[in-house]
């Protein structure tokens, strides 16, 4: 066989195929059913990704659960926006959801479904970069909060 040396180096006895993750240069075997959501469940646990099966950030990239709260009520009250805005200065990694609050104010709720349908678009198309595609899927996600708060309740939790 021709692996035979690599297949005894990584104590690969079993039937194949046999998958190892190499995380700082150590092998870690994976021993999930075998099947492609399972495998990348297992490299997004190991790696502390959060990718899907066709290799896109999910659908949870970039959300951070402390923030939720706030794009709630940002969105349901009708004043005090910006008290709402300066809080969320707080949470650590915010930006984004503080420049989408900012564009709400300065635009309008129309104008994000609109940013949201092109960068919707733009992924579905993937005629540019991995680290372009990333950015605007983090971005995506972050702006379906505000698009959607129906799916959050009052303490921003939700399925999105």
């Amino acid at each position: 066989r021709q692996y035979d040396e690599i297949c005894h180096d990584y104590k690969i006895t079993k039937k194949y195929p046999e998958f190892l993750l190499f995380k700082e240069g150590e092998p870690i075997l994976f021993k999930g059913s075998k099947n492609l959501q399972n495998l990348v469940n297992f490299i997004n646990e190991q790696c502390g990704a959060d990718r899907g099966v066709d290799g896109l950030l999910s659908d949870t990239a970039g959300i951070i659960p402390e923030a939720s709260p706030l794009v709630f009520e940002f969105i349901n009250k009708r004043f005090f926006k910006r008290k709402v805005i300066k809080k969320m200065k707080e949470i650590k990694g915010s930006e984004i959801y503080m420049s989408v609050m900012e564009r709400i104010l300065s635009t309008g709720i129309k104008k994000l479904e609109e940013d949201v349908n092109a960068m919707k678009d733009v992924m579905d198309e993937r005629q540019c970069s991995s680290k372009t595609l990333d950015t605007m899927k983090i971005k995506y996600n972050i702006c379906q909060q505000f698009l959607h708060p129906e799916l959050l309740n009052s303490e921003g939790k939700g399925d999105l």
